[in-house]
């Protein structure tokens, strides 16, 4: 009995450990980098390249650099494309009505391309010594469609690690070229060459059914380098350079990719950690949806409560990331801009801007001047809020910065209103008298809903109306 209990506990305790193993850990949202602020979001662009065979293609994607200095302080490395080769009207845009593929056409001749080795490139940096980069780079092969019949004679290859789904391309002789890619740090005084920070490539798959990958940790998508402590406190850049050795006719295909969080906190080739293939925490697209929302939300929230007013369309982050299915952009845009049915787009009154839905951009605001920082003599200095059982609380602070012009310091027989942010008034008190520098109260007899919100206090003695945008939580 005793070893019947034994062995079933030593079991159960198997059973466990290898439970707790293969279970993928939450991702850790405090280093998500998300496409919301500005900053952020142009941080968030990656470096496309592809070589694409009759059946079967190989792909390099690059982005998210950052220095690590020995104290552990990270500071990011923005990405700079050349214009005159990456734009709408590049002569080197390849679209055919026959083919699926849309992007920057390197060059066909073998070795070097001079086409897309000038498209990326780092932003000029300088490094302390004992420093580190970090960057996110991913190699990956592929069938073009799904109609690609497998080899049913596949050989045996060696030396292939457990990453099938990244370099499964079941398809005998389908990689026909060597393509490289070699990542060079260079002295911005000189455009000298000061070494070589990472090099991998893809060779012929020849009668294997993997790609094989080559070169400075291939199989790793989060790298980190030491940088040459003698070129420390120089200005320097990063550049890509862009190779092809093999009988295919057409060069590889670039693309500038945009993402809207981080790769880098998200995505591993390694699987033991019970993931799926190609992440190294538990992300779902259901979730990361209602995540993402959230965040715009608070984002935009923001600005309505720091800038005292609603947000501008073209401070709205890029929303075609939401999937079709969902409402969250219609939840986003209906919370702040309102609607014309007729026309079928959303406006913002003030800013005078509207949302392209098609394009999914903004057009640029005109020169906004509601509510600025004040430089008259008198403005809403100080705003709380604060929601009651069966009412609302709102307390404000009238400053003026030469207080002679208000006699005995006092504004009196004021109007007081809020209005709702497409402008409806919501609740109007008249009569009232406030001290300049001096906190008043007033209680609104219904509770608001969640929202941007306008106060404004008139008086017919004084020509200008004040007035505040709030929002409430």
């Amino acid at each position: 009995m005793k070893k019947t209990l034994l062995i079933f506990f030593s079991l159960f305790a198997l059973l466990i450990s290898i439970s707790l193993f293969c279970q993928c850990p939450e991702c850790d949202t405090s280093n998500f980098i998300l496409s919301i602020k500005p900053e952020d979001s142009d941080y968030l662009y990656y470096g496309l390249f592809q070589n694409i065979f009759d059946s079967c293609g190989v792909s390099y994607e690059i982005g998210e650099f950052r220095i690590v200095d020995a104290t552990g302080s990270i500071r990011r490395i923005y990405l700079e494309f050349d214009s005159t080769i990456v734009s709408d009207d590049s002569p080197y845009k390849y679209e055919n009505e026959t083919s699926p593929f849309v992007g920057i056409l390197g060059s066909p001749t073998k070795g070097i391309d001079t086409i897309l080795s000038s498209v990326l490139k780092t932003q000029i940096f300088i490094y302390p010594p004992n420093s580190k980069i970090r960057f996110y780079r991913v190699l990956e092969a592929y069938k073009n469609c799904d109609v690609v019949k497998r080899d049913t004679n596949l050989s045996y290859c060696d030396e292939i690690p457990n990453i099938s789904s990244f370099f499964l391309i079941e398809k005998n002789n389908c990689i026909i070229d060597t393509s490289e890619w070699v990542l060079y740090l260079i002295r911005a005084s000189d455009g000298q060459i000061i070494t070589i920070i990472d090099s991998v490539g893809f060779l012929p798959n020849q009668n294997c059914p993997f790609a094989p990958a080559y070169g400075t940790n291939p199989y790793r998508m989060n790298q980190e380098i030491d940088l040459p402590n003698q070129f420390a406190n120089e200005p320097v850049y990063i550049k890509l350079s862009v190779r092809r050795y093999g009988p295919s006719p057409f060069g590889m295909f670039f693309n500038p990719t945009h993402g809207r969080v981080s790769s880098s906190s998200i995505r591993e080739y390694d699987a033991t950690n019970g993931c799926e293939f190609g992440y190294k925490c538990n992300f779902k697209i259901s979730w990361f949806e209602h995540y993402y929302y959230r965040k715009v939300i608070e984002y935009l929230d923001s600005i309505a409560i720091v800038k005292n007013r609603p947000p501008c369309m073209s401070e709205v982050p890029a929303l075609w990331f939401f999937s079709k299915d969902s409402n969250f952009v219609d939840r986003i845009l209906s919370r702040y801009f309102q609607y014309d049915s007729v026309n079928n787009f959303y406006y913002n009154t003030f800013c005078r801007d509207q949302y392209d839905s098609i394009l999914g951009r903004f057009p640029p605001p005109e020169a906004f001047t509601f509510n600025k920082t004040p430089k008259d003599n008198i403005f809403i200095s100080n705003l709380i809020t604060q929601m009651k059982e069966n009412s609302f609380e709102l307390k404000l602070k009238v400053t003026s910065v030469s207080p002679l012009s208000i006699k005995d310091g006092e504004l009196t027989n004021c109007q007081f209103n809020i209005y709702n942010y497409y402008g409806k008034l919501l609740f109007s008190k008249n009569n009232l008298n406030l001290k300049l520098e001096t906190w008043e109260t007033l209680t609104i007899p219904f509770k608001l809903a969640r929202g941007v919100y306008l106060v404004t206090i008139s008086n017919q003695n004084f020509p200008k109306v004040l007035s505040r945008f709030f929002f409430v939580k």
